[in-house]
């Protein structure tokens, strides 16, 4: 029994459209700032692109409503560091802490392109081995 083609596969496909969609965001988040706030009487939060980065942060109340925003971009590069984390109790001019992660979004497609690829390069050569030994030796 030959084992199907690769291109015949879900998990390429799936593969194929999860990385379709980190690319379009990429391309989004270069031109604008999208995000999503949550406020609560004693907290705040939100998650959104901008600047080629993803980011969560969460902040000790907060001036945000709750909501969708959009608004255009001044992206500085394409390629930013690939991961930018700050969380403190206070600083001048802010009350309150605040958190906040900030992943560069190549760096998001390069942590789902190497193990999608890895899982794709065994499940073939598994695929081929029991090919082999269904069709018996030699």
């Amino acid at each position: 029994m030959i084992p199907r083609p690769l291109y015949r596969w879900k998990a390429f496909w799936l593969g194929i459209l999860v990385l379709a969609f980190l690319g379009w965001s990429w391309l989004r988040s270069i031109e604008y700032k999208d995000w999503f706030n949550v406020r609560t009487p004693t907290i705040s939060g939100g998650i959104g692109h901008a600047n080629a980065r993803l980011g969560v942060y969460c902040n000790n109340g907060g001036s945000e409503d709750t909501g969708w925003r959009s608004a255009p971009s001044t992206a500085t590069a394409p390629f930013p560091s690939p991961i930018d984390a700050e969380a403190y109790i206070s600083r001048p001019g802010y009350a309150g802490a605040h958190a906040r992660l900030l992943l560069a979004h190549w760096f998001l497609i390069l942590l789902f392109l190497i193990p999608w690829t890895a899982f794709l390069i065994w499940r073939t050569r598994q695929m081929k081995h029991l090919g082999h030994s269904r069709n018996g030796p030699g």
